[in-house]
């Protein structure tokens, strides 16, 4: 397997003959593999590139900042500097920015009009295969000055993977402890499984990536759809069992709501309560019917403990509601709950 080596110095590149990156990580999966007008498009509306446009219009392009770009038959494809491309793109061909209709493409354009300082030309470092650029762009994006998100590194790493690296030589290359690229591959191939073989929705599971990711480091929720630790990861094969589609609806459910359902956690801290939850058979049995984390939560506790925890939060709200029972004597709603509470201490002491 190839190893890191150092890249060729750059060399001006006319910026009409470079192309956008239609396998670019950052991209989402519905827009890999588009035209390049319409990654163009893509990236213009979707990445801030209006001060990219005024810092370039204004003091020209830094040539200490080279693209990278791969040699695609006659093409050059810039794997590194999408964005910086796209805007010197747009710059360059004001029509194009119009045709946005937007107003920062509006504003690009009068950019592209009114400056002098738009190149034609700029710093390009050429190689032949993408293997030379990994390296670079891992670390850059993976443990350097510009991280990607989970979903883009998971995507990347499994790009590595699958294009002939192991999982040492990945992690070499990315600057990631090995077990950190087994569970990005995991995670990014359960996404490409649940989607492709199971049918099931992922917008959920793609727009929230990092809180799967951190779902996975749960033992309890990766025994629910029966997910497999990084040690256990298999290369090319999918990493659930085709038995585990029903598991993963219902995972899914919980961690990132559906159609008709909220989620039951509120914030990733929650994901260790859910763990817990759904490794006992009464507490998920609450929770299917509940749809409530506390409510199956108190399934797991031994009852003594339950009661213990109960008695100890109703006698410090009570406590609590000194200062203001005062204010509010008679009051009708006051009346009632204490009559309540009055109630429910008498069944208690005559069952204790």
């Amino acid at each position: 397997m190839s190893t890191a080596k150092l890249l060729p110095a750059p060399e001006l590149r006319k910026i009409d003959g470079l192309r956008l990156d239609p396998l670019n990580p950052r991209l989402p999966e519905d827009q890999r593999g588009q035209s390049q007008s319409e990654l163009l498009t893509f990236v213009a509306r979707n990445y801030d590139i209006l001060s990219l446009a005024t810092s370039i219009a204004t003091y020209g392009y830094f040539t200490s900042e080279p693209l990278i770009a791969v040699s695609h038959g006659a093409e050059l494809i810039v794997v590194e500097g999408n964005r910086r491309l796209a805007t010197l793109q747009l710059l360059r061909h004001p029509e194009t920015a119009r045709s946005l209709g937007t107003r920062e493409g509006k504003a690009i354009a009068e950019l592209g009009e009114n400056s002098a300082n738009i190149p034609d030309e700029v710093p390009v470092i050429v190689v032949k295969k993408r293997d030379e650029v990994a390296p670079v762009i891992g670390y850059r994006h993976i443990s350097g000055i510009q991280p990607w998100d989970p979903w883009q590194k998971s995507r990347f790493i499994a790009q590595l993977i699958d294009d002939g690296h192991t999982f040492a030589n990945a992690a070499l290359l990315v600057g990631e402890e090995e077990s950190d690229v087994r569970s990005h591959y995991r995670n990014y191939k359960i996404f490409r499984q649940v989607h492709d073989r199971f049918k099931l929705p992922t917008d959920g599971l793609v727009n929230s990536f990092g809180v799967f990711t951190r779902a996975m480091n749960s033992e309890g929720l990766r025994a629910m759809i029966d997910a497999p630790a990084p040690s256990e990861v298999k290369k090319g094969q999918d990493p659930l069992p085709m038995t585990a589609k029903a598991p993963f609806r219902e995972f899914s459910s919980y961690v990132f709501g559906s159609e008709h359902e909220e989620p039951v956690i509120r914030e990733s801290r929650d994901l260790t309560r859910l763990g817990k939850v759904v490794n006992s058979t009464a507490a998920r049995r609450v929770l299917r019917a509940t749809r409530s984390l506390s409510d199956a939560e108190d399934e797991t506790e031994k009852p003594r403990t339950r009661l213990l925890r109960r008695l100890g939060i109703a006698a410090g709200a009570l406590e609590n509601a000194l200062p203001d029972i005062k204010r509010f004597a008679g009051n009708d709603e006051v009346t009632d709950l204490l009559s309540r509470c009055g109630a429910a201490l008498k069944a208690l002491q005559k069952s204790a």
